[in-house]
């Protein structure tokens, strides 16, 4: 037989074989410049793909789509980027490559917070898969990286403000709805201020402003009232989940507060020995805080914190909400009582009115 001579297949394999080379044809297309046709066939392939059955074809599918993703991309169509990786998502929501293509999407436009909380997610999940991954080293710097930007253009702006001689003052914006749990509040429920903390427990800054939030809450007695969320910038801090994790355990016996100062007293001792160590200090029953810390039973408490954050506009920590009004980073006494004081000044005109 000749070289050349054609090789049938027969029809099962064909279809089977279908989505590949109708990938590799699209890709050409896309390579081509040939934007339209590449991405009418992309799209095509993509609706075969998620028609196919059996987790066998599944995996294959999100294979097939990561590839697509990463070809659109690379040609700039980020419509089907974006599109391809909410397809991943929805075939398979435990396979981190659909969040991370997402993630990619999110940073071409400019949309830091969202770029984030995917790249937080997919980090998470390919962590929770095999911590040797390449791909880990790759989104840790991608999400310390737009951590820093964000810090960057915000000091950036306030050194503009301040060159020409501008006063700061809390932004007007639209106020938040932010709950907040009975558990972790320092202060009265009925208190005509709450400050709701978005925190982390291995961040710097998030350490610095203790005591500032300290030093309000005794000014202004019981005017005003903190509530603690959690919001560990996971890829940036290795030990953030661990520590958020483990001032639930602390609140399971009572003692949420008095865990949550240590911790940030203690940044060196954020690991498992350390914090079992923090446990034995403030009296807790240590074999049961060994066992809920061990069980991971509050890592989808955290998670909620975290996701309510980012749906409230957190981009970074520490995330301060008054009454609604957000303001991001660690800001100086003053700021924070300018917006107290507005506050209360509402509350009593609202007293007198009634």
């Amino acid at each position: 037989m000749a070289r050349d001579a054609l090789i049938l297949i027969p029809a099962s394999d064909a279809d089977r074989l279908r989505p590949y080379s109708d990938n590799l044809r699209a890709e050409i297309l896309l390579a081509e410049k040939k934007s339209a046709e590449g991405v009418a066939l992309m799209k095509e392939i993509e609706e075969q793909l998620r028609a196919s059955p059996g987790p066998d074809a599944r995996s294959q599918a999100l294979i097939q789509l990561d590839s697509i993703a990463r070809r659109a991309r690379e040609t700039e169509e980020w419509v089907l980027a974006e599109l391809t990786a909410e397809q991943m998502i929805e075939q398979d929501p435990s396979y981190a490559g659909g969040y991370y293509a997402k993630g990619l999407v999110a940073e071409h436009e400019g949309n830091s917070g969202l770029a984030m909380q995917q790249f937080g997610i997919a980090e998470k999940l390919w962590g929770e898969a095999d911590k040797d991954l390449p791909e880990l080293l790759v989104i840790r710097n991608r999400l310390t990286s737009e951590q820093t930007r964000l810090s960057q253009t915000r000091q950036e702006y306030l050194k503009q403000l301040r060159a020409r001689g501008a006063t700061l003052k809390p932004a007007q914006t639209n106020k938040v709805e932010v709950s907040f749990d009975p558990d972790r509040l320092r202060g009265s429920t009925h208190a005509p201020v709450m400050i709701v903390e978005f925190s982390d427990f291995q961040c710097p800054f998030c350490r610095k402003l203790q005591p500032t939030l300290k030093n309000l809450l005794a000014k202004y007695g019981g005017k005003v009232s903190l509530a603690y969320r959690d919001f560990p910038l996971r890829g940036m801090h290795g030990q953030a989940e661990l520590g958020a994790e483990s001032s639930r355990c602390a609140s399971e016996q009572g003692k949420f507060w008095e865990y949550h100062d240590l911790l940030f007293a203690n940044p060196d001792k954020l690991n498992r020995t350390g914090l079992l160590e923090l446990a034995r200090s403030v009296k807790l029953d240590e074999g049961a805080f060994e066992s809920c810390l061990s069980s991971g039973k509050h890592r989808a408490e955290v998670e909620r914190d975290l996701q309510d954050g980012i749906r409230a506009g957190v981009m970074g920590t520490p995330g301060i909400f008054i009454n609604g009004t957000l303001l991001s980073g660690a800001q100086a006494d003053s700021v924070f009582e300018r917006v107290i004081e507005s506050e209360l000044a509402n509350a009593g005109k609202k007293r007198a009115a009634n």
